[in-house]
């Protein structure tokens, strides 16, 4: 029987198993939050297996300059 491999080398040595699991998770879980645009985000919807909720800012207020508009 073949062992899984996946497709990222600097993964290629942490496989699933009932021995591993969480050594496994951990290493995705890292690799995901180093190498992934908005990377921190994702590491830690990946941690705690579940949507992040953001909460939007307030609404800009109205004749707001092109620096307040930038910011928000």
């Amino acid at each position: 029987m073949t062992k899984f491999e996946g497709h990222e080398e600097k993964l290629k040595r942490y496989i699933f198993d009932a021995t591993g699991y969480m050594g496994t998770m951990n290493e995705i879980v890292d690799h995901v939050g180093q190498y992934y645009t908005n990377g921190a985000d994702k590491w830690e919807a990946t941690l705690k297996m579940e949507i992040p909720i953001f909460t939007p800012p307030p609404p800009l207020a109205e004749g707001a300059n092109s620096s307040e508009k930038r910011k928000w």
